[in-house]
């Protein structure tokens, strides 16, 4: 019993309780997450995943969600750099671009080693509107390259590691960029993570 007691008191003193705290609110988080993205995908299978197509300004979508996510990659040692076309008008839906771009951020937070870099680029020509993630170390391996935006793929190698998530956000980032009849891939970066790369049709926008 004076165990038992003594595991009481550390529990309920301060640090202790603070630590399972912190690693409760971190499990929900995962948990939500996970709960949500399965949503996300079973309403794509159903054709029920709602777009509402807009016109917009495509630039300025990326550069807000790059700048909520600065303080978290420069606090987590990932040096960002990017060059971003802000006047490029494009028709589709902000929440869920918003959405992808979010989730391709994640994922370099999620994975990339510190200190570590990202790129990230948008440009467009007379077609087409080109945008890249490019990270740096670890990669995936070449073989299962064209696997990551399948649903709940974790390459168990350099990049999933004790960091692996669900494997559902790359899957998401392709239902959300197939929708806008666009296409995305993935090829080993310049900097020795991960390029992704969009295209996405102009169309009449």
């Amino acid at each position: 019993f004076q165990a038992e007691d003594g595991i009481r008191d550390l529990v309920r003193s301060r640090g202790l309780g603070d630590v399972y705290k912190r690693q409760l609110t971190h499990e929900v988080k995962r948990i939500n997450n996970l709960v949500n993205d399965l949503y996300e995908l079973t309403l794509a299978d159903l054709g029920a995943m709602k777009y509402q197509m807009r016109e917009m300004n495509i630039g300025s979508c990326l550069k807000d969600v790059i700048e909520s996510h600065r303080e978290r990659l420069e606090s987590s040692g990932i040096k960002i750099n990017e060059s971003i076309d802000t006047e490029v008008a494009f028709l589709g839906d902000s929440y869920r671009l918003e959405q992808l771009f979010t989730n391709l951020i994640e994922n370099t937070l999620r994975y990339t080693d510190s200190p570590g870099k990202l790129e990230i680029l948008l440009s467009e020509n007379k077609e087409k509107i080109l945008i890249t993630f490019n990270d740096s170390a670890p990669s995936v391996d070449h073989d299962v390259l064209g696997k990551i935006f399948d649903r709940f793929f974790r390459e168990e190698l350099s990049r999933s590691r004790e960091k692996g998530g669900a494997g559902l956000g790359l899957a998401i980032c392709h239902e959300i960029v197939e929708a806008h009849s666009g296409e995305i891939k993935a090829i080993p970066s310049d900097y020795g993570g991960l390029s992704v790369q969009i295209t996405l049709p102009k169309g009449d926008s």
